[in-house]
C-alpha cells in the first residue's frame, strides 16, 4: 500500500538515491536552458547553425596564418606537415589536378576586412598557396588547393584622382574601416562559402599601380629567433553582413520545438517529484510469513 508522506518521503529519496538526484537535477537544468534560449532568441538575432563555413570564419582563418618571404629549415621542422602551405602555383589552372576536374575553378576579387599588424609594412602585396585544412574546411575539402592574393592598404596606393570613389567607399556605413584590402582567391566553387560575400574590389586599383607581387609561404606559427625573418600578420575585422543568421521565421519555429521539448521535461520532472513523494511497503502479515526471515530467527 502507498501512503502519503510529501516531505519525508522525498527526503529520503533524495538522500538514498544519488543517481536519481542527480539524474532530476540534470533534467532541470536542461529545461531552462532550452527556456532561456527560446526567451533569448526572441529578441536577439542567432547564426544559423547550418551554416558550416562563411566568409567570415574563412577569412578570421587566414589572419591566424603568418606569412613569410623566406623560412629556414628549423622553422619548417617546427609546423606539421598538414598545416604547411604547398609550393606556390603561378597560374590557376594549374589547381585542376586529377582530385580536382570535376568541379570548376573560380576567381574572386574581394574588397575584405583585412590589415597588417605592426607600422613597418615590408610587402603590401603577397600570394601564396594554402591547403583548405588551413582554412578550418575538413574532410576532401581540407586536401583541396587555393590560390591566394592579397593587395594590403589598396586605399592608401590609390593615385589622387580617384579620391572621391575612396571617400564613398570609406563613409559607407555598411562597411567596417578595415575594408582597405583586397583579396584575389582561386578555387574550386565548391569549397568557397556559399553565403554572402564581401563586395567586389575595384580591379582599376590594382592595374593602375603596377603592383609587384611576393611569393610568400603560409605558417601557423614560427619559431622566434633571430635568423627568422619577418613575417607578416594580418588582423580581421569581422563584418555582420557576412555572417548569415536566423530568420524570422525560422527562430518562430525553433521556440516551438524548444518550447516543445521544455515541456516534455518538465512533466517528466513532476511525474518524478509525485512518485518520490510515495513509500511502498509490503503488509506486515506477508513480512510474518516470509520463509527466509523465519530461518533467519530459528
Amino acid at each position: 500500500m502507498a501512503r502519503w508522506q510529501p516531505v519525508t518521503n522525498l527526503r529520503s529519496r533524495i538522500i538514498h538515491h544519488p543517481p536519481v538526484t542527480v539524474f532530476f537535477m540534470c533534467l532541470v537544468v536542461l529545461a531552462g536552458a532550452f527556456i532561456s534560449i527560446g526567451i533569448y532568441s526572441q529578441n536577439h538575432d542567432m547564426k544559423n547553425p547550418d551554416i558550416v563555413m562563411d566568409w567570415n570564419q574563412m577569412l578570421a582563418s587566414l589572419a591566424k596564418l603568418k606569412f613569410c618571404s623566406q623560412l629556414n629549415d628549423s622553422d619548417l621542422l617546427n609546423e606539421k606537415p598538414d598545416i604547411n602551405s604547398p609550393p606556390l602555383l603561378t597560374h590557376a589552372d594549374e589547381l585542376i589536378n586529377s582530385t580536382q576536374q570535376k568541379h570548376e575553378v573560380i576567381s574572386k576579387l574581394l574588397l575584405v576586412p583585412l590589415m597588417h599588424v605592426g607600422d613597418h609594412l615590408d610587402h603590401s602585396s603577397i600570394s601564396a598557396t594554402l591547403l583548405g585544412s588551413q582554412l578550418g574546411l575538413r574532410e576532401s575539402a581540407g586536401k583541396q588547393l587555393l590560390n591566394i592574393t592579397l593587395f594590403l592598404d589598396i586605399q592608401t596606393h590609390s593615385s589622387t584622382t580617384d579620391s572621391a570613389l575612396i571617400q564613398k567607399l570609406s563613409n559607407m556605413q555598411t562597411r567596417p574601416r578595415a575594408y582597405e584590402s583586397c583579396l584575389m582567391i582561386t578555387a574550386p566553387s565548391h569549397i568557397l562559402p556559399q553565403t554572402p560575400s564581401p563586395p567586389r574590389c575595384p580591379s582599376d586599383k590594382i592595374q593602375e599601380n603596377n603592383i609587384s607581387l611576393v611569393s610568400t609561404h603560409a605558417v601557423q606559427s614560427i619559431t622566434k629567433s633571430s635568423n627568422t625573418p619577418s613575417c607578416l600578420s594580418l588582423e580581421f575585422t569581422p563584418d555582420p553582413k557576412l555572417t548569415v543568421l536566423l530568420t524570422q521565421d525560422e527562430k518562430i519555429l525553433a521556440r516551438y520545438h524548444l518550447l516543445l521539448v521544455s515541456i516534455a521535461l518538465v512533466s517528466l520532472c513532476i511525474t518524478m517529484c509525485l512518485l518520490g513523494t510515495l513509500t511502498f511497503s509490503k503488509p506486515g502479515r506477508h513480512l510474518s510469513h516470509d520463509p527466509q526471515k523465519e530461518t533467519l530467527l530459528g
